[in-house]
């Protein structure tokens, strides 16, 4: 469980490092004028109910490539990037299990600016992988799907 707080709170500052770090001509995190960009996420999921729980955690880095006509604020993208999947399962009456699996993704998306404001619309396409965990007996796994978001910059 420490291992797993100790995770959580360096991801935590992960995602506080671009409001403490000010680019020039007063921009925030990590936004860059080449094709390519850093862009940290994360996903935090937590389950209660019938005795037991089940949370999980999956901070990724990811490296965002701007496609030739697109700009940070708008136009298609492309991502790809490396992560931790974090569980941690548990039921009354047994001791809760955590487990830890590295992760690559990787996805196709768009920006679509909103009018006079200083964000965006993002829709994104994607594919992550989560490779095995043979010693607590956990198999590979994958999932595709789509996201709907926004992005903000100053």
């Amino acid at each position: 469980m420490r291992k797993l707080m100790g995770c959580a709170i360096a991801a935590a500052a992960l995602v506080a490092l671009p409001q403490v770090v000010h680019a020039q001509r007063a921009r925030w995190g990590f936004v860059s004028s080449g094709p390519l960009s850093f862009e940290p996420r994360f996903t935090l999921s937590y389950l209660t109910g019938g005795g037991g729980h089940a949370l999980a955690f999956d901070p990724d880095v990811n490296v965002l490539y701007k496609f030739s006509s697109s700009t940070a604020k708008k136009g298609a993208y492309a991502t790809g990037g490396l992560g931790v999947a974090i569980s941690s399962l548990g039921a009354t009456g047994f001791p809760s299990t955590s487990s830890t699996q590295l992760s690559l993704n990787g996805g196709i998306g768009t920006r679509i600016p909103m009018q006079g404001a200083a964000s965006a619309w993002r829709v994104e396409g994607f594919f992550k992988y989560n490779f095995s965990q043979t010693s607590k007996g956990i198999p590979s796994s994958y999932g595709i799907g789509a996201r709907i978001g926004m992005s903000f910059w100053r």
